[in-house]
């Protein structure tokens, strides 16, 4: 079964559970930045090479719980962001998919010793005071890459990363909450499984490959919808 797949039936057997608890949707645009992955045109045949991973669009599900006493929230998230571009490789599409478990913790530092039952905030004083938050977000990816034609070339090994930014509760009623945010992620190293020519020959006369690590950053901006089912 191909991840994908895999992921979507997990996330449709969770709704029983999660139908009872304190869940959120998420949904997103990134630009990512991997400088070691700008292959030259010989690789792609394009003018200026291609940047791997470029744009991705990002969709998540999380499970939201937190401390008694202080506003600290946990919110482990599923996650899967992806992109495709078109190339003169014999007419392939080239599909980036990052599969991803973030372990998001939100602390809301202006607010922080407060007994607030948020994020529904049925009291709407202090709006900045209790809805303003940092986020630091540990987690593990397994990264993608392929090309949609015969040539099959995936990304190898579950990639660690950090990151962090900055969110905004709304309280819309005592079920449903937004979240605009804001974030940065950082992978210190993801490594390509296959080789890619480059066309190029080094002093020694061997053919030079297109790096196959890279460390990548990733820059996020999305929208959270918070649902609080057990005071429904």
């Amino acid at each position: 079964m191909r991840i994908k797949n895999l992921v979507l039936v997990s996330l449709i057997c969770a709704l029983p559970c999660i139908s009872q608890a304190q869940f959120g949707v998420s949904f997103g645009y990134q630009s990512s930045d991997a400088p070691d992955w700008t292959f030259p045109n010989s690789v792609f045949q394009e003018t200026g090479g291609f940047e791997s991973p470029g744009e991705m669009y990002s969709i998540g599900i999380d499970y939201w719980f937190r401390l008694k006493n202080r506003r600290i929230e946990f919110l482990p998230e599923l996650n899967y962001s992806w992109s495709e571009s078109d190339f003169l490789i014999s007419g392939n599409t080239i599909r980036t998919q990052f599969f991803s478990f973030f372990f998001n913790t939100n602390v809301y530092f202006l607010d922080l010793a407060s007994d607030c039952d948020c994020p529904t905030f049925s009291k709407q004083n202090d709006f900045f005071k209790k809805g303003l938050f940092f986020q630091l977000s540990p987690g593990v990816t397994l990264p993608n890459f392929e090309l949609t034609s015969d040539q099959n070339a995936e990304m190898g090994g579950i990639s660690a990363s950090i990151g962090a930014g900055l969110g905004l509760d709304i309280g819309i009623n005592d079920i449903l909450t937004i979240t605009p945010m804001i974030k940065a992620r950082y992978f210190p190293e993801i490594n390509w499984q296959d080789n890619f020519p480059t066309g190029e020959i080094d002093s020694s006369g061997e053919t030079i490959f297109a790096s196959q690590a890279s460390r990548v950053w990733t820059y996020y901006a999305g929208i959270r919808f918070g649902f609080r089912f057990d005071d429904w």
